[in-house]
């Protein structure tokens, strides 16, 4: 009978095909740039703790890391054509293209606003 053997070649080429694919897979994922950095505000030029990086390839994805405790980050990307949204509470937004660039340093404005009115609420016992 020649069903087990067959089935015994089917399996092993499945298992050959699968760490093919795996090992591809690997390589396609080390081959992606890496871009970093270190996110700082221009008013003293201190490091933003927490800033959020989005990485925006296309409508369909995004990928993002958030500034350590030193502003710093490391983001892998698609691309040259990649762009970045760098964004923290309390400063404006900034959107940035990476293009062939390994290290990029970002300095964010801070967002000022202006409080219209101020309520105070005193409670005694």
């Amino acid at each position: 009978n020649k069903t087990p053997m067959k089935n015994k070649l089917l399996l092993k080429g499945m298992v050959s095909f699968f760490f093919i694919y795996l090992l591809i897979n690997e390589e396609i994922k080390a081959q992606e740039p890496v871009v970093q950095g270190t996110v700082t505000s221009t008013e003293d030029g201190e490091a933003i703790i927490g800033a959020t990086l989005l990485l925006q390839d296309d409508l369909n994805s995004s990928r993002g890391t958030v500034t350590d405790i030193n502003g710093k980050y490391s983001l892998s990307v698609q691309g040259p054509e990649s762009t970045m949204v760098i964004s923290s509470i309390g400063y404006i937004s900034q959107t940035i293209k990476v293009g062939n660039r390994s290290e990029i340093n970002i300095q964010l404005d801070p967002e000022v606003s202006e409080l219209s009115e101020v309520v105070v609420t005193a409670f005694w016992d």
